[in-house]
């Protein structure tokens, strides 16, 4: 590798020399991982303007690619404000001001790419593909490195950061991938393992198991701390500011706290619902976008307390939920849809709905919209990439503010001790 390409990976990554790829065939590696340091934190960008408290989710501006949508696409903030979006085998960068195309990356063999980005507190891009490979792309659309992992068949996840580097999911297996994209562990649990992945900020993964209706929790020595039944299939995971890790199950309904040490269960309901995955309120409130059950076109979102699940207050909305919820200063980001309009809405105190503002030509696709500085909330509207304009930002106090992302711009930083 020549001296300039080593010298990028050395500023960007970390790294102590180039990083070592693992074989699709390969088993352990042949020799130890290569000293890595983690990668120096990027400064926020302060060229964002502030939040427009006025906002009420009118269009800001839309991208359309001429060739691809963004069907599932959940974007992701970097800190100078750029978005980053996938569609099919291609990473786009979006400016924040306007929306314009500053680059576009492939994956390296045609690979499709999974729709969940994370950019970590360095700015880098980590993105998974179906390939079993995890890329990391520095924040001017170069590809620093290509992680390919051995083994693991079935819905791969997106990244999870953990201190010094990442994980993520295959089917049955758990990777763990150093901050130079050089593999460092594997986890094979003794049945298939579904859903997104969540991780403790002293690095403990947690995933779901579908068949037993468990939950499992792995330490970054790879190795299985604890499995907790709970008695249906887990399809949305959280985790609190106490350690905690709140479970939804979707179509079953049931809400259960864990004890993030130990497993054990410290409370359960069920709700009269189908429920999404948990957010957190800066209080520990947990949010859950939910649809009633005998009412599949309205929905619904609790409020439940921390400690024993007591619902606090729920809202009705006069639509199904299509944007599922954010954590913000201004309060509870979400979309509906009514079958012919898709609205973006904000909930302030006790659920009560602050506006309600249709998108037209919007088409929300079920993922959670990531925030600006400057207040936009980004979203796929299936054709296009949208920012919407909303009063409020990230809620810097919120544990868990966005489901499926260490925050609500699918930064990491929150998740770093």
């Amino acid at each position: 590798m020549g001296a300039l390409v080593a010298a990028l990976l050395g500023v960007l990554a970390g790294c102590e020399g180039p990083p070592e790829q693992v074989a699709p065939d390969a088993g352990p590696a042949d020799a130890p991982p290569r000293p890595c340091n983690p990668p120096a934190p990027a400064l926020d960008g302060g060229a964002m303007g502030a939040p427009d408290p006025a906002a009420r989710g009118e269009l800001a501006w839309a991208y359309r690619d001429p060739v691809l949508a963004f069907p599932f696409a959940q974007p992701a903030v970097g800190p100078d404000g750029t978005v980053y979006a996938t569609a099919s085998i291609r990473l786009f960068a979006l400016a924040p001001a306007d929306g314009s195309l500053l680059w576009q990356a492939p994956s390296a063999e045609a690979e499709p790419l999974i729709a969940t980005p994370l950019v970590d507190e360095s700015g880098r891009i980590l993105v998974a593909s179906t390939q079993v490979a995890l890329y990391a792309f520095a924040p001017d659309g170069k590809q620093l490195w290509r992680s390919q992992l051995a083994g693991g068949t079935g819905t791969v996840t997106a990244p999870v950061r953990l201190p010094h580097g990442f994980a993520l999911g295959a089917g049955a297996r758990v990777f763990w991938i150093d901050d130079c994209g050089q593999w460092i562990g594997t986890y094979d649990h003794s049945a298939r393992l579904s859903g997104d992945l969540a991780a403790a900020a002293e690095g403990t993964v947690y995933a779901g198991e579908p068949g037993a209706g468990a939950v499992v929790a792995l330490g970054l020595d790879a190795k299985l701390r604890w499995r907790t039944v709970i008695g249906q299939a887990p399809g949305g995971l959280a985790v609190g500011p106490d350690g905690a890790v709140i479970v939804t199950t979707g179509s079953a309904g049931v809400v259960a706290r864990l004890d993030g040490a130990s497993g054990a269960v410290r409370a359960r309901v069920p709700l009269p619902a189908r429920v999404g995955a948990p957010v957190l309120a800066a209080d520990g409130t947990i949010l859950v976008a939910a649809t009633q059950n005998g009412a599949p076109l309205g929905g619904r979102v609790y409020a439940l307390a921390p400690a024993d699940l007591s619902e606090r207050w729920h809202a009705d909305l006069p639509g199904q939920i299509t944007l599922l919820p954010a954590v913000t200063t201004a309060g509870v980001v979400l979309g509906i849809s009514s079958g012919a309009q898709s609205s973006l809405l904000l909930l302030g105190d006790g659920g009560a709905v602050r506006f309600s503002t249709p998108c037209n030509g919007c088409s929300f696709v079920g993922t959670a919209p990531a925030l600006g500085a400057d207040g936009n909330a980004y979203t796929s509207a299936l054709s296009r990439m949208v920012a919407l304009r909303t009063p409020g930002v990230l809620d810097p106090r919120s544990a868990w503010p966005r489901a499926r992302s260490a925050d609500d711009a699918n930064r990491a930083r929150s998740l770093l001790p």
